[in-house]
């Protein structure tokens, strides 16, 4: 009963966290973007060592910045779903099949943020160099520890719903044999 009431004020915790940050996430991202965020020489800060002739086109920024959204919006729903977790296991429904779709989404989403941001800032590269004069065009291709990072942590969550399924599964099964 103990580790129920530890799980349960946790998660209660980390429930009302979410909230905020559900709210105020893209509040800041839209403040950002509307506090300079559509200029040249701001993308050259986001970039650097990205060599980028200037001017850019106000279609080339705009492009960079939907496709910049792109890893926003998948941890936007990955928090989404963090929150729907999390007001399950506060009224301590941990082994359901609710909780157990919340993790695979979870983990899903972590697996798809990683990919996204690589695919993304190669896209991004591009745009910004395609104006570039023929040889000072860049492809690039690279990833960080944050993208490993959100792998793994993707990788382990999606495994952690497959477990708990075949947990609730053979739980179920042991109740229809008794």
């Amino acid at each position: 009963m103990q580790a129920q009431t530890r799980i349960i004020r946790l998660s209660t915790w980390l429930y009302w966290a979410t909230i905020p940050a559900l709210v105020l996430l893209p509040l800041v991202a839209i403040l950002a973007v509307a506090n300079d965020g559509f200029s040249g020489e701001t993308l050259a800060m986001d970039f650097p060592g990205i060599q980028i002739a200037e001017p850019l086109s106000k279609t080339q920024i705009a492009m960079v910045r939907m496709a910049g959204a792109i890893p926003f919006i998948l941890m936007m729903l990955i928090l989404d779903q963090l929150r729907c977790l999390l007001a399950a296991y506060r009224e301590a429904r941990i082994f359901v099949p609710e909780t157990i779709r919340h993790l695979h989404r979870i983990g899903l989403g972590l697996l798809a943020l990683a990919v996204s941001q690589i695919v993304v800032r190669t896209v991004q590269i591009l745009i910004l160099t395609w104006s570039n004069p023929a040889g000072e065009r860049m492809l690039s291709i690279g990833f960080s520890d944050a993208e490993l990072g959100f792998l793994f942590a993707g990788g382990f969550v999606t495994l952690i719903g497959w477990v708990m399924t075949e947990a609730a599964r053979l739980s179920d099964e042991n109740r229809a044999f008794v």
